[in-house]
């Protein structure tokens, strides 16, 4: 593993972190559609 200037590694975590909350958010916001599509009917 070559390395990795520490700003780099610093920039592609938040980016990693960002992405796996915006999953999450996305995943949960379709759960609560999904729940809320339930009630309606």
């Amino acid at each position: 593993m070559h390395k990795v200037p520490a700003f780099i590694k610093f920039k592609l975590k938040k980016y990693t972190n960002e992405t796996e909350h915006d999953n999450f958010s996305h995943i949960r916001g379709m759960h609560i559609a999904r729940f809320h599509e339930t009630i309606k009917k």
